[in-house]
């Protein structure tokens, strides 16, 4: 797939959601995608990197608000979540700008 639709696509802005993923993380760690939405200019992604959990907000290319896992993921099958609760103005709005 080259590309998906934006309106194809959950609409993130402005509302609190909740991000779950079944992975399993094999000898030797992991450095995987497991959710991204836009590109170099905006967007979001949920990845693996160093076996560690990272969700990061590229804001409009001007900011990068990321929040990283305390510490690696050993190898075993895991269940993985990113909680995001809506309180008004801010990263998750896009509207810090």
């Amino acid at each position: 797939m080259t590309g998906l639709p934006q309106g194809d696509s959950p609409m993130l802005l402005d509302a609190s959601y909740t991000i779950t993923a079944a992975i399993e993380v094999p000898q030797g760690g992991a450095e995987r995608m497991i959710l991204t939405f836009g590109g170099r200019f905006g967007g979001y992604g949920f990845y693996l990197l160093n076996s560690n959990k990272l969700f990061i907000w590229n804001i409009v290319d001007m900011e990068r608000v990321k929040r990283e896992g305390p510490d690696a993921l050993i190898p075993s099958p895991h269940t993985l979540e990113f909680d995001f609760q809506y309180e008004d103005l801010g990263a998750g709005t896009l509207a810090l700008y």
